[in-house]
């Protein structure tokens, strides 16, 4: 584990470590660069703009004032600085230009730009190993980055065939759930149906029985009237058939 840890320190240090400035004169004292290399950034930044304010096309200059706004971490002020120092005529100076503005872009997480960045410093300096080391570095990082993309969208493709897949199967349940509701509610409402017809042939049983009833009852009443009217025809008739007394 020290090993990879040790591995990853340097190559930080290789990311964050940019050319050193391009001294504007020959001569040791100069302040701008003396406060630089003493790590008093702001004091290198004022000095480096009061130069440029005098020498407003000094693509040194505005190279060494983009280093002291990197080390600072003002990436923007850094990365306009290098930008204008593309133009330097040295290849050796253009290409620690580029080779400065790829870190800065890499540090603002801009990686396909901070490649090809390194790209150019390799192409004016194919000496410079920190500019290969930190292309092959970037190249591969993308590339990994690259296949866990696609990693991710496979399993997310994946995970959408299994949400489809278990959409479709709860889907399916429930029309088979669907179907059986309506089913037991036919079979439930066929069973109601099938009660009322048996409470309807009860009711009409019991009315037939109930009219039978009353029919018999009232044939025996006839009978009983008839049985009266005959008893009574029977006895006018005896009554009829006797003879009277005679008078003497």
């Amino acid at each position: 584990m020290a090993d990879i840890n040790n591995i990853k320190y340097s190559i930080l240090l290789i990311l964050i470590a940019i050319s050193t400035p391009i001294q504007a004169q020959e001569s040791s004292s100069d302040p701008a660069l003396n406060a630089y290399r003493q790590g008093d950034y702001d004091k290198a930044i004022e000095l480096y703009s009061e130069l440029l304010a005098k020498n407003t096309d000094d693509k040194n200059l505005k190279f060494n004032l983009g280093g002291a706004f990197y080390q600072k971490g003002t990436l923007n002020s850094a990365k306009s600085g290098f930008e204008d120092a593309l133009t330097l005529e040295a290849p050796e100076a253009k290409s620690r230009a580029y080779y400065n503005l790829g870190n800065t872009l890499f540090r603002m997480k801009k990686p396909e730009k901070s490649l090809e960045a390194f790209k150019y410093a390799m192409k004016f300096n194919p000496e410079d190993e920190d500019a290969k080391f930190n292309y092959e570095f970037v190249k591969n990082l993308l590339e990994e980055n690259e296949e866990k993309q696609e990693g991710d969208d496979e399993q997310q493709e994946e995970n959408e065939d299994s949400e489809k897949e278990q959409d479709s199967d709860e889907k399916e349940d429930e029309n088979e759930q669907n179907k059986d509701d309506q089913e037991s509610e036919q079979e439930k409402e066929d069973d109601q149906k099938s009660e009322r017809q048996k409470e309807q042939n009860k009711q009409q049983q019991e009315e037939k029985k109930k009219s039978r009833e009353e029919y018999q009852d009232m044939l025996e009443a006839l009978e009983q009237q008839e049985m009266q009217a005959l008893k009574d025809y029977i006895q006018a008739r005896t009554v009829k058939k006797r003879s009277p007394e005679k008078d003497w």
